[in-house]
């Protein structure tokens, strides 16, 4: 795709340490035309700036919200750059992950083929275990408001797929979308300060015509661990809860119901059944939220959940 310009944005809240193997394998993979804009969702630190470039000549902005405003508005801090930069499409990019050296050709040359894919993704795989799948695509069941993942947790060998397939949605992780479908929709909505997000994004850009594709022949590797199911913190808990229940009232209101009934059940078993430190922080967790949901508060950061 001569001439198509191509920005990508790494959201991170640590140091340049935190960057540096996602830039670096990001700069392999840099395509003529490419760029690279770094976000630093925390207050400025000194030397930072200057620690980042040196990672990469590709970098050309980086900037700094000056407290953790959020996913959606740090990630939309990024993409305000990339469109002022004149981007044809944007790439938003975990800064735990590490990128196949052709994965963005691979997404470029299915955009390609598909003029109708306004979102496309690549295969994700968990960092410590190269061949299980992360993500490869989502199923939304609007019955109860949740999402199915086929392939999470296979081996890739195993569960095979190797066309590219559309998704409900494409994970934040590792998401290309073209300039036109953000000029459609608008930006990540920024009352999600954590998760759910990007599952919202994929459902609207569905709704307004584009499509999203999951390109298995693009993968990328996820540092994260492959055994952290049912190990939410309290501060995770909360905003998973906070932000589902947004979530739902958006695209699945008829299910509400069903999904208080679920909250509540997971706040009984933990004051009643459960054991662990923080069992008690969890379940305020899960009533704090559906509480700020109900009397209009905003999520924010709240360190202290931790």
């Amino acid at each position: 795709m001569t001439g198509t310009k191509i920005a990508a944005v790494i959201l991170t809240l640590g140091d340049a340490s935190a960057v540096a193997d996602c830039v670096r394998s990001l700069d392999e993979a840099a395509l003529p035309g490419s760029e690279i804009i770094i976000v630093r969702n925390a207050p400025r630190e000194h030397g930072f700036e200057e620690a980042v470039r040196a990672l990469s000549g590709k970098i050309s902005e980086v900037a700094v919200s000056g407290f953790n405003t959020g996913y959606s508005a740090g990630n939309n801090l990024g993409l305000r750059a990339a469109l002022g930069k004149g981007a044809d499409y944007i790439l938003l990019l975990n800064d735990d992950t590490v990128a196949a050296p052709d994965f963005l050709e691979k997404l470029l040359e299915e955009a390609g083929k598909r003029p109708e894919a306004g979102m496309l993704g690549p295969r994700i795989f968990y960092f410590a275990e190269k061949e299980k799948i992360w993500f490869s695509g989502a199923k939304f069941n609007k019955g109860n408001c949740s999402f199915s993942f086929p392939g999470s947790d296979q081996a890739e060998r195993d569960y095979g797929h190797f066309a590219p397939e559309e998704s409900d949605y494409i994970t934040g992780c590792a998401l290309l979308v073209k300039r036109e479908v953000i000029e459609k929709i608008g930006p990540l909505d920024e009352r999600f300060f954590l998760y759910w997000e990007d599952s919202d994004w994929g459902l609207r850009a569905r709704a307004a015509g584009c499509k999203c594709v999951v390109v298995p022949a693009a993968r990328i590797w996820h540092k994260v661990s492959a055994s952290s199911g049912g190990t939410d913190s309290p501060l995770k808990a909360y905003h998973k809860t906070f932000s589902h229940l947004l979530f739902c009232d958006i695209h699945a209101s008829a299910a509400k119901g069903r999904l208080l009934r679920g909250f509540a059940r997971d706040i009984a078993w933990l004051l009643l059944k459960a054991s662990g430190q923080k069992r008690f922080r969890k379940a305020w967790a899960y009533a704090l939220a559906i509480f700020d949901h109900y009397t209009g508060a905003k999520a924010r950061a709240r360190p202290w959940l931790l």
